[in-house]
């Protein structure tokens, strides 16, 4: 039984996903693959836990149908990839959770499908013996199909009849379609494997634990001396660098900007951000690597305690300075999916310092960084989800002030589902156009109105074409709807 539905789900994914776009498809398939895990793993449902997963999955559900965003999209796939292991394993977060989807597919010593075809070495022998003895009666059926076809007319297109009935009905064999059909026997095995193997898992608890052995000491007092020490020294040095860094930013733009001329706000953007990147990625690696263990419980580490959690405290402060140099960014520019990234980022960024901080002060290990880390993620990807970024874009910069500053490029590169909109408003995009070209440094490529419409509706025609050989699985409601307004829009 339960390979047959592991058939059935196979069967499904080729019919929904060969050849189409990503859309009802996808969420026929998502949702019935977690009623399935649902059903699967005995209809528990505890609210307490599976609400974040299950808002997620209707956040990012209406992302994809109605908006057909790419955030949609991509928070449908990952949603589900950790929803289906929920199922099994309540206790676990959802960064645990992900990382044993990915593993699942790929353990080779559990049965390729949802359960042995064959149950026992006898049936497996017995198959093997038919098999064998089949051999011989089907080349000689084969051979005298031969001859007959060759010596009777009327037998050979009979043959033939049946022998092309049957080749309609497989589908083509490309190269494609048989990594596409494994890509899809990958992702069923995720929900349909007997046995959920979880591999990988984080430190259970959440506070660091103190390693004591009785008789031997566990550790020698000097090496956790000398490691304070260093820690200290480490984190002083640290600070004095970052504060310097924050006092030139908090001088420079803290409190107003005055762009000099020929200054280049995308280095300035894109300086900040990597030197802010980077900088996390190092206040996370020293706070889990000297708070790992007995340094947490190491007499008068009041001091080393005070500079690690100022350190975070500083590397927040840089967040704010990175995040004033993307809006002074947005202000003469205006919007785009970078931007948003960007901010989007700084807005986890700050949250995952801030359970840094709480980590340093209570004692916590790296794991509950990471744990709550993953479940505040998920939920910004599902809130996410529920905004039309592109429109939101285009509303925005189509309404900007400096009409000479923004990337008019940039329209032609949102998702085609706000075309019926840009359509509307042409006369503002060509108000910038102008305005751009009086400009000292020319840095858009699109010349006049009429550079800009030919590639529009380039674009538009590419987008028709597409939607009238996809079918009904890649149906959602934004595509459904710019379909219907541009192909009137291309007829006029």
């Amino acid at each position: 039984m339960r390979n047959a539905i592991f058939f059935a789900f196979w069967l499904g994914f080729h019919v929904l996903f060969w050849k189409q776009g990503f859309g009802l498809n996808a969420l026929i398939f998502g949702l019935a693959l977690q009623l399935y895990a649902k059903y699967d793993s005995g209809f528990k449902v505890d609210l307490k836990r599976e609400w974040v997963y299950l808002f997620s999955f209707l956040a990012s559900a209406y992302g994809l149908m109605v908006y057909h965003s790419v955030i949609g999209q991509v928070s449908f796939v990952l949603v589900n990839l950790v929803y289906l292991s929920y199922h099994y394993r309540k206790d676990l977060s959802p960064f645990e959770h992900g990382v044993n989807s990915v593993i699942r597919p790929f353990q080779l010593r559990q049965p390729l499908f949802a359960d042995r075809l064959l149950d026992s070495a006898t049936s497996r022998k017995k198959v093997l013996s038919y098999l064998s003895l089949s051999f011989i009666p089907i080349v000689l059926v084969i051979i005298f199909t031969a001859l007959f076809r060759a010596g009777n007319p009327v037998f050979k297109q009979w043959s033939q009849s049946f022998i092309d009935l049957i080749i309609n009905y497989l589908p083509d064999y490309e190269i494609a379609w048989i990594f596409f059909m494994i890509l899809g026997l990958m992702i069923l095995r995720i929900a349909f494997l007997k046995k959920k193997e979880f591999y990988w898992l984080l430190q259970p608890g959440d506070f660091v634990l103190r390693k004591i052995r009785k008789g031997k000491r566990f550790f020698k007092p000097l090496a956790l001396k000398n490691e304070y020490r260093l820690a200290l020294m480490v984190f002083a040095s640290l600070n004095v660098l970052i504060l310097i860094v924050n006092i030139i930013d908090f001088q420079s733009f803290w409190f107003g900007f005055n762009m000099p001329q020929g200054f280049s706000l995308k280095e300035f953007l894109h300086e900040g951000v990597w030197a802010l990147f980077m900088s996390i990625i190092l206040a996370t690696a020293l706070s889990f690597y000297f708070f790992r263990g007995n340094l947490n419980y190491f007499p008068k580490n009041r001091n080393l305690v005070v500079l690690a959690q100022v350190w975070v405290a500083q590397n927040i402060i840089l967040s704010i300075s990175v995040f004033l140099r993307s809006w002074y960014y947005i202000d003469f520019h205006g919007l785009a999916n970078g931007r948003i990234l960007v901010i989007a980022t700084l807005c986890m960024v700050i949250l995952v310092l801030a359970l840094l901080f709480i980590k340093i002060r209570t004692s916590r290990n790296a794991a509950f960084t990471v744990r709550h880390s993953s479940f505040y993620l998920g939920l910004l990807l599902a809130f996410c989800s529920l905004v039309n970024w592109d429109a939101f874009i285009l509303k925005f910069n189509l309404s900007h002030g400096r009409i000479n500053e923004i990337d008019v490029d940039n329209y032609l590169y949102l998702n085609p589902r706000v075309y019926p909109y840009l359509l509307s408003q042409l006369d503002r995009v060509e108000e910038q156009i102008e305005a751009h070209q009086e400009n000292s440094t020319i840095w858009i490529s699109v010349e006049s109105r009429q550079d800009f419409e030919n590639r529009l509706y380039s674009k538009i025609d590419r987008f028709i074409r597409t939607e009238e050989l996809e079918g009904w699985q890649s149906w959602n409601y934004a595509d459904a709807r710019a379909y219907e307004f541009l192909k009137g829009a291309d007829a006029e």
